[in-house]
């Protein structure tokens, strides 16, 4: 099949030191954890509309049709992340871009997807990092905080500049599901 071309917003997600969780629990135990994880992960990009792309074992490759339902999936995704999964807290790092793509019934591919992908890699457990291309799509919308502009080198392609994107922490009392709804209301706004 001939590659088919569009404009979607990429999300990625990465586990924090995965290695470590799985010589700390072994094999077996860092399946269920890291399944259970995606499962998260994979319900939370349904309810904003993301398209699952692929699980890389510890970490999602999703698309969007809008960059701020990508946006407010990340962060429904950090949120959730925060919750224990077989007595592990696993932190997550995101990274988000828009742009052109190229895709198959099976994948997405081109240098839009790239630059999530090393969003992604550049940020530090529980950030999320957007492309100034997100920012600009964003720009004037009061609901997303962004800051700390800094450069990425993407080898190969032009830099990217990497946006940290704000939001806040409940405090450690909130449930998961008091948790959720704070989140959805502030979204909604």
């Amino acid at each position: 099949m001939e590659p088919v071309s569009g404009l979607v917003a990429i999300l990625f997600t990465d586990v924090v030191s995965s290695a470590e969780l799985l010589a700390r629990v072994g094999d077996g135990n860092a399946h269920r954890i890291l399944q259970a994880h995606h499962d998260l992960l994979a319900e939370t990009a349904a309810r904003h509309r993301g398209e699952e792309v692929k699980w890389l074992g510890d970490g999602l490759m999703v698309v969007f049709p809008s960059a701020a339902g990508a946006l407010r999936c990340a962060i429904a995704m950090q949120l959730a992340s925060r919750q224990p999964i077989g007595g592990e807290r696993l932190a997550i790092r995101v990274g988000i871009n828009a742009g052109e793509t190229l895709w198959t019934e099976t994948d997405y591919f081109g240098s839009a997807v790239v630059a999530a992908h090393r969003l992604c890699r550049a940020a530090d457990a529980d950030q999320i990092l957007s492309s100034d291309v997100v920012v600009g799509l964003l720009g004037g919308r009061p609901e997303f905080r962004f800051s700390a502009a800094h450069v990425i080198h993407v080898g190969g392609l032009c830099p990217v500049t990497a946006h940290e994107v704000g939001y806040q922490l409940p405090g450690p009392q909130a449930s998961a599901e008091r948790l959720f709804a704070d989140v959805m209301v502030e979204l909604c706004r």
